[in-house]
């Protein structure tokens, strides 16, 4: 339901998630003064779009395992130690990764909701759907 909601919200939101949503995003643009090189490679892109492939693939298969699927989001509201400790330890790896491989280097290379936003995008594209966008203008920027 969540990635569903991703590709729903990438199609008229562009990749408002990725830039202003996501912690993982902001965590790299603060980490960005350390290492800002930019890395953006065809093929370490294509990394990700493996990555979303076992994702999806590991998700379907437990749907066929656990018919019907039924989505709980109350659980949520009981937060212990056991998910603030993966949230530590994902957000360890994105600082690092990050540390590695420069500017947004997690998200060209290994974010599994990356292609959610891909497709979205080239689906409202497709059907000329208008996308809110943020456009650069530098020469107004003081600081």
């Amino acid at each position: 339901m969540v990635f569903g909601l991703l590709l729903l919200f990438s199609i008229f939101g562009s990749r408002i998630f990725c830039g202003w949503l996501c912690p993982g995003g902001a965590w790299q643009d603060y980490i960005s003064g350390a290492n800002n090189r930019k890395w953006n490679s065809k093929g370490r892109n294509l990394s990700k779009y493996i990555i979303w492939a076992v994702w999806i693939s590991f998700i379907v298969f437990l749907w066929f395992q656990n018919r019907p699927l039924k989505g709980n989001f109350l659980y949520l509201m009981d937060i212990d130690k056991h998910y603030i400790m993966i949230y530590a330890i994902v957000m360890s790896i994105i600082y690092l990764f990050t540390l590695l491989t420069g500017r947004r280097g997690m998200c060209h290379s290994l974010c599994w909701m990356a292609p959610f936003m891909v497709t979205g995008e080239k689906l409202a594209d497709l059907l000329h759907i208008p996308r809110f966008r943020l456009m650069l203008a530098p020469d107004t920027c003081v600081s």
